[in-house]
């Protein structure tokens, strides 16, 4: 009875150690994934903008898994993002002059064939994903890229779960008018802000 107590003992006090790093590791683990497919998305965003020589555009959208998505405005990116060649009048917006050929083979050229990827919302309800720029950076609910690369809506979007902004906590993607787009820390940004944005 004593052994299998001091076992009991052992293990609780090994427990209360382990547990905060788990979780660590997993809030780790979750921003690292979701941090790098919006950064994969923004960076493909630009390489088919300079492949397919046209403008192609990524934005927030509340509504990827539907028949007909749509941009979204705002500012909270976790609710999803598409990317789309965006060649038509109203430059940001989706629409049936967006695309060049039926590449879905549905018969007609309509918007939904001007869409290159789709990532619907993020699974976790704590986080936020927030591209209005906490201040330093300007206001982004979409990177529209020229067929050279370039884009003139440069800005930050900022990852935050529930630890929040301070001590590298939170995750910023830059976007820079030369169309490069890097990630980094949120000490390490050189953006100002101690918060995140709701």
């Amino acid at each position: 009875m004593i052994e299998m107590l001091i076992t009991i003992a052992i293990a609780s006090v090994v427990l209360t150690l382990a547990i905060p790093s788990f979780r660590t590791i997993t809030l780790n683990n979750q921003r690292a994934a979701t941090v790098n497919e919006l950064l994969k998305a923004i960076q493909y965003a630009r390489a088919e903008a300079v492949v397919l020589r046209t403008s192609v555009t990524i934005c927030r959208s509340n509504n990827v898994t539907t028949g007909t998505p749509t941009c979204a405005s705002g500012t909270g990116w976790e609710n999803g993002w598409m990317v789309f060649t965006d060649r038509g009048a109203t430059v940001g917006t989706l629409a049936d002059d967006d695309a060049a050929s039926d590449r879905d083979g549905s018969g007609a050229v309509d918007l939904l064939d001007a869409v290159l990827l789709v990532h619907d919302k993020v699974a976790s309800s704590s986080v936020t994903i927030r591209g209005n720029g906490l201040a330093a950076l300007g206001t982004i609910n979409r990177i529209t890229f020229s067929a050279a690369g370039t884009t003139s809506n440069a800005g930050s979007i900022v990852y935050c779960d529930q630890r929040g902004f301070a001590n590298g906590n939170a995750r910023v993607l830059v976007s820079s008018t030369f169309g490069r787009v890097f990630s980094a820390p949120s000490n390490q940004s050189g953006l100002t802000a101690t918060t995140c944005q709701t």
